[in-house]
């Protein structure tokens, strides 16, 4: 704690009632902030009022139309089923386009003038009326906004007057010349149908085509038959293979084979000769071989049955050769047939072909003839229909709701906006007494606090204590050593270690650092900044100077490739060499490494320059441009009524002195 003398302290005693009373306030309606705030409120209201008041009334009146796109065949008759369609947005805007054309508002002032006897020129017009579609709907509504509110539902009603008049007119001449455009279309259609019905005769005759279906012209139709009698002749020649084939299998076997005309004659036989056997098996029961060939009327029926036996195997031997023989005639005749069927196919298809050819050109021509008498029948509709409703190309237009003069204004709302203005002025008059608080701020003066038979001051109230000087002194080094530079110092050992102990980079660096360079400067040093012979280094830059630097620095340069040796790094930045200043601090040694930075390093050299006596303004020679508030921090440091200069003061820091 701060002493003061005997005396001192009964003179701060003494005065101890004075800093304890409470200073007299005046009342709040007189106070700075409140006539600051009444003034900016009143002010900004009386303006803002003023303007909001003096702005005209604008009136709008409206009118609902219902406009409805024309379909392709008008397809619907009222506005109701229209309605019920959707809405067209392409065509709610085509009409907007129409309503505010300048051929339609010139004749709507021309009849303005004519019958309400009401001039208005067609900008003023132009700029009264508007046309806003209504979302979602064909419905259209016609805006007038003015001053007057009499003249716009006039303007409005005649608007939709003249426009329903207009579109009238260009409906009926819209529908004449639709109608005529059609009957061309119907006549030019008729004679490409006449024509494509020539064509098509003539090619037909040419061609050979004697039907319009496909299977009853003669060609395919011979194709055909021959088609049919193929299947026919082809199932006979299989079946007279499966007949040659089982007399086949039959004769292997050792089956009877004979013909239709044989059978009966042989079945006769067979019955005779088995009737002889049974005669001579009923012989030979009552009578003997001998008995039998000694007596003649018996001994014949052996020879007769040996006779039968051989005239049946002679019979069946020719039936059935007869048989092989017509079986083998029928299944060549029949694959004979297959075969010139096949034949007269085979010649009638290249016929067939070159038909098929013909008539698909033949269906071409005749699809080309459908389509035309389709789209002559669809035009012969349109015309009727055209006829029959007499509809426009315009749309149809139906009157929702007329306009009505305006009972109020729809803009601006001064109610709402004089309520706008009120707050606006009263946040401004905040606004400017907290700028105003803001500008004329002072610090804040701590009130003095009371130790029991001392009355202790802070430095603020300090003025009011009579102070000696040596006390004044003492106030003022308190004072100027809080605002000193927070940058550590480092000791001449300490930055001799880091030199000895670092690389020829590293002490390049340590020693431009210790010129008073930054490391900025520090980054942009060449070989040719350096003039050897008169110990001089040309420093660019922000703050470009010429400073002399002592022979011991300029001959850790004079030698070096590159020069200084970072350059072998391209484009080396301050952020890289400030890592190598806390890499070459930790190498030697040093505690808290982090802090053994370049401002530390130059803050260093510094003191060293003003301990030796240099002026405070010198050191902008040596080190460029230094902040006045900066420079004002190292007061402390100086030597009171130094005026030595740069030649009288020693530049090499002792820690580059002595050094191998």
């Amino acid at each position: 704690m701060e002493k003061f003398p005997p005396s001192q302290i009964e003179h701060i005693s003494r005065q101890q009632s004075f800093y304890t009373t409470p200073n007299w306030q005046a009342p709040w309606y007189q106070s700075r902030r409140f006539v600051i705030f009444s003034a900016a409120f009143l002010l900004s209201l009386l303006i803002s009022q003023a303007y909001n008041f003096s702005r005209p009334a604008v009136f709008q009146s409206s009118a609902t139309l219902l406009t409805i796109a024309k379909t392709a065949i008008n397809q619907f008759s009222n506005p109701e089923m229209l309605q019920q369609a959707g809405a067209d947005l392409e065509h709610v805007a085509i009409q907007k386009e129409l309503l505010l054309g300048p051929s339609l508002l010139a004749i709507t002032a021309k009849k303005l003038q004519e019958t309400e006897n009401i001039s208005l020129p067609v900008s003023e017009i132009r700029d009264t009326l508007d046309v806003l579609p209504v979302t979602g709907t064909n419905l259209v509504k016609m805006v007038a906004e003015g001053p007057n509110p009499d003249i716009l539902p006039v303007l409005i009603n005649t608007w939709i007057d003249v426009y329903l008049q207009e579109s009238s007119v260009k409906s009926e001449a819209s529908t004449s010349s639709t109608q005529m455009i059609i009957k061309d279309e119907l006549g030019s259609l008729r004679k490409k149908i006449e024509a494509k019905r020539a064509e098509l005769s003539q090619f037909m005759l040419s061609s050979g085509i004697t039907s319009t279906e496909r299977i009853e012209n003669p060609v395919l139709a011979r194709i055909n038959g021959l088609n049919e009698s193929l299947n026919l002749a082809s199932e006979e020649r299989v079946k007279a293979k499966a007949r040659l084939d089982a007399l086949k299998i039959a004769i292997k076997h050792g089956q009877s084979v004979v013909p239709e005309q044989d059978q009966r004659t042989i079945s006769a036989l067979e019955t005779r000769a088995q009737e002889l056997r049974e005669k001579i098996a009923e012989m030979r029961q009552q009578f003997t071989d001998d008995y039998i060939n000694l007596d003649p009327s018996k001994r014949f029926m052996p020879l007769e049955l040996k006779k039968l036996e051989s005239k049946l195997q002679k019979l069946r031997n020719q039936g059935q050769l007869v048989a092989l023989s017509q079986a083998q005639q029928a299944y060549r005749a029949t694959r004979q047939s297959v075969q010139a069927i096949q034949d007269q196919i085979d010649e009638l298809s290249q016929q067939a072909g070159e038909f098929s050819s013909r008539f698909q050109q033949h269906e071409s021509l005749k699809t080309d003839l459908e389509g035309l008498e389709e789209m002559y029948r669809k035009t012969q509709e349109k015309l009727v229909k055209l006829d029959a409703k007499q509809a426009a190309n315009y749309p149809q237009i139906d009157i929702i709701d007329r306009a009505y003069r305006p009972q109020k204004p729809s803009r601006p709302d001064y109610t709402r906006d004089a309520m706008i203005a009120t707050g606006g002025s009263f946040l401004l008059a905040l606004l400017s007494v907290l700028f105003l608080e803001f500008l004329t701020r002072k610090p804040k003066t701590p009130e003095a606090f009371t130790v029991p038979g001392i009355h202790i001051h802070t430095p603020a109230a300090q003025d009011a204590i009579p102070q000696q000087p040596q006390y004044r002194n003492l106030a003022a080094q308190n004072h100027y050593a809080l605002d000193a530079p927070l940058e550590k110092q480092f000791s001449t050992e300490q930055l001799r270690m880091v030199y000895q102990t670092s690389s020829l980079k590293g002490r390049q660096l340590l020693a431009l650092l210790l010129t008073g360079l930054t490391l900025e400067e520090a980054t942009l040093v060449e070989l040719d900044d350096f003039d050897f012979p008169n110990h001089q280094l040309a420093i660019t830059g922000a703050t470009p100077r010429v400073i002399t630097v002592p022979a011991v620095i300029h001959s850790l340069f004079e030698h070096s490739s590159p020069c200084p040796l970072w350059k072998s790094t391209p484009k080396a930045t301050a952020k890289e060499l400030a890592a190598l200043l806390a890499c070459m601090a930790n190498d030697a040694g040093i505690t808290n490494s982090e802090e053994f930075t370049a401002e530390a390093i130059r803050h260093s050299y510094i003191i060293f320059l003003l301990q030796q006596g240099l002026r405070l303004q010198d050191l902008e020679q040596i080190l460029g441009h230094i902040n006045s508030v900066t420079l004002s921090r190292y007061r402390i440091y100086a030597q009171p009524g130094s005026n030595l200069t740069l030649s009288q003061i020693d530049l090499l820091h002792p820690a580059l002195k002595n050094v191998g």
